[in-house]
């Protein structure tokens, strides 16, 4: 009827669970793995199949978000593996797709989907792989500059640091072979210029963000609501191929009495 309509389009203006999706409780993910247990180098076909809690049995239907019904990031433990995935509609009801882990050791799966009749869903799905683990990575420093083959991409805020409690606005200055690169004239990747994933090294808090574009630069609207040092993987296009670049954001405590907008000079 017309209410529902209505309550639809309100909920879609609501621009904050874009921020921090948070995840809607009432949903959870079956993860099934084919090997059930899957060794470092090997294929493993990964299904994924959204569930209402309250009712298991019901199908849950998914809006298209970014062009795909579902993305499944990867990520091992400690945040230096990172993969992009997009599970596909199989006619059994679950979402499929084949990964292959590049070592053995502990991993997360994020499910990250939005049911037609719920809010954004951002399901952590632990698993263990088998097989021989890499070294330990850890980001005790911050790292704001990604290079690849004279591509260079470099993170800013305005006060040079990134803050907890309010939201924090981050260009992105792309360059080639260090003459700018415009943002805008990047081709399409899933729909936007860009895609933006920032998971946190301790507790694994996911942000999943969509930069637009201004000035020539990427810019991110993204609220830290922990401080920590995040991980964050930028993905986007150049000349036909997506490019991933890197990075370690130190999210500090923000000062609320200093931001608070009566204190401009």
């Amino acid at each position: 009827g017309h209410d529902h309509a209505k309550e639809g389009h309100e909920h879609a203006e609501g621009e904050e669970h874009e921020h921090h999706p948070g995840s809607d409780q009432n949903y959870t993910t079956q993860l099934k793995m084919s090997p059930e247990s899957p060794q470092a180098g090997q294929t493993v076909l990964i299904s994924l199949i959204p569930k209402l809690k309250k009712d298991e049995k019901a199908e849950v239907v998914l809006d298209l978000k970014d062009e795909k019904k579902m993305h499944l990031m990867i990520v091992n433990e400690n945040l230096s593996t990172f993969q992009h995935l997009h599970p596909e509609y199989q006619a059994s009801g679950s979402y499929d797709v084949k990964a292959t882990f590049p070592a053995g050791g502990n991993y997360l799966l994020f499910a990250d989907y939005k049911p037609s009749e719920g809010g954004e869903v951002a399901d952590k799905l632990p698993i263990t792989v088998g097989g021989k683990a890499n070294a330990t990575t850890s980001y005790s420093a911050e790292k704001l500059t990604w290079t690849n083959n004279g591509l260079s991409l470099t993170l800013q805020t305005k006060s040079g640091k990134f803050v907890t409690g309010k939201e924090q606005h981050i260009n992105g200055l792309l360059t080639q072979d260090g003459k700018p690169l415009k943002a805008e004239t990047l081709e399409n990747y899933l729909g936007a210029e860009a895609h933006v994933v920032m998971i946190e090294t301790a507790d694994k808090d996911y942000v999943h963000v969509h930069p637009g574009t201004e000035n020539g630069n990427f810019h991110l609207h993204v609220t830290f609501e922990h401080t920590g040092m995040y991980r964050a993987w930028i993905q986007f296009m150049v000349n036909g191929k997506v490019q991933v670049a890197d990075f370690v954001l130190n999210v500090v405590k923000g000062d609320s009495k200093a931001d608070s907008p009566e204190h401009k000079h």
